[in-house]
């Protein structure tokens, strides 16, 4: 396995950069959750929170970040090429949105499910995550990052 791995830097780079942004998208969850809420999440919400924000953040890289911005950056090349830093964690924040409406839609009919707090703190991890994989996908594409 570790042939494959090494004959692909792209998927590893890939990789990495999903499970990067994942975990930014954490590390924003517990300090929001902490911070405006005064509290520390218990073993078994936390594991909860791990295991569908890891499912989610997969489904998104997947099928979200990754073709996005392989189409958003075959169209902007060249003296443009600033714009991905501007665009890219605007867009993958925006993206990132995407599992927090859908699950408040079918867990909370209303429209409160967002502006319930649990819903406020998935917002902030996916939205997180979403600008960090953007931000780091801007550093790839223009060869900033110093990976190919």
């Amino acid at each position: 396995m570790g042939d494959r791995w090494s004959s692909r830097p792209r998927y590893r780079t890939r990789l990495m950069l999903g499970v990067g942004s994942w975990l930014i998208g954490l590390v924003a969850y517990r300090q929001a959750l902490a911070r405006y809420f005064g509290e520390t999440p218990g073993s078994g919400d936390w594991i909860a929170v791990l295991f569908y924000s890891a499912l989610w953040q997969f489904v998104l890289v997947r099928f979200g970040f990754w073709p996005l911005f392989l189409w958003l950056g075959a169209r902007i090349t060249g003296a443009r090429q600033f714009l991905q830093f501007l665009l890219n964690p605007i867009l993958g924040a925006l993206v990132g949105l995407l599992p927090t409406l859908l699950v408040a839609r079918v867990m909370v009919p209303s429209d409160k499910g967002l502006v319930a707090p649990e819903g406020l703190l998935f917002v902030i991890l996916f939205a997180c995550a979403g600008a960090a994989w953007g931000l780091g996908y801007a550093f790839l594409r223009t060869g900033q990052a110093g990976i190919q």
